[in-house]
């Protein structure tokens, strides 16, 4: 919201809510095909590990999730905002 202003704090909620939504529908079938593939650890080293696709799946998406907002840099329009106001006082 804070990227959004002056945009109506409700409608930024409602819409992420429906793309989180969306996003987790069209992830099931992406982890259902997923689920199939199994992906040896270390080969011939130790115990025969395996890691499911669907795992893995989800571990690259947290990842990417991750890298994109530790690296988001947008302004801050409200406490730009907020801090004009404090200046003129």
């Amino acid at each position: 919201v804070e990227v959004s202003y002056p945009e109506d704090e409700n409608s930024v909620e409602a819409v992420q809510q429906l793309c989180g939504n969306l996003f987790s529908a069209l992830l099931v079938p992406i982890c259902e095909m997923a689920a199939t593939r199994d992906l040896t650890l270390f080969p011939g080293i130790g115990p025969d590990e395996d890691i499911r696709g669907d795992s893995l799946t989800l571990m690259l998406l947290s990842l990417s999730t991750l890298i994109y907002f530790s690296t988001f840099d947008a302004p801050l329009k409200r406490s730009e905002l907020d801090g004009a106001d404090e200046e003129l006082a």
